[in-house]
C-alpha cells in the first residue's frame, strides 16, 4: 500500500514538474534558437530553418509557429499542449526512476535516513 502511494505520488510530482518546466522553458529556447519578438534573428539557427523553406514559409509551417511563439508567446492551445506533454514526459520519468529509488531507500545509506541509529 505505502509502495503504491510512493509511485502514485512520485508520477504525480513528476507530472507536475515536467508540465511546469516544459511551460517556463519552451519559450526561453525558442527565443534562444533565434525567434524574437521583431523577427528572425539574423545568422541565428532559426535564419538557417528559414532557408530550408527557402525565405518565406508557408502560414502554419514550423518556422511561422516559433515565431509566432517567439513574437507574442504561448497561446492557451500551445500552453496546454507543451504542459500536458511536460506532464506526460515527467510522469514517465518518474515513473521509470521510482524502482532505483526505492531501492536506495531500502540500502543502509547513512545519508540517506534521517535516523541516526543505523
Amino acid at each position: 500500500m505505502l509502495t503504491d502511494f510512493r509511485s502514485l505520488l512520485g508520477k504525480t510530482a513528476g507530472g507536475i514538474i515536467g508540465a511546469s518546466a516544459a511551460v517556463y522553458v519552451t519559450p526561453l529556447v525558442i527565443g534562444y534558437i533565434g525567434f524574437s519578438t521583431p523577427g528572425i534573428i539574423a545568422g541565428s539557427k532559426a535564419a538557417w530553418i528559414m532557408s530550408l523553406y527557402g525565405g518565406s514559409p508557408l502560414p502554419g509551417s514550423l518556422v511561422a509557429v516559433l515565431q509566432s511563439i517567439g513574437a507574442a508567446g504561448m497561446g492557451w492551445v500551445a500552453t496546454t499542449t507543451v504542459g500536458t506533454t511536460g506532464a506526460v514526459t515527467g510522469a514517465l520519468g518518474a515513473n521509470a526512476t521510482l524502482p532505483a529509488i526505492n531501492m536506495l531507500h531500502r540500502c543502509r545509506i547513512p545519508f540517506l535516513h534521517n535516523n541516526k541509529n543505523n
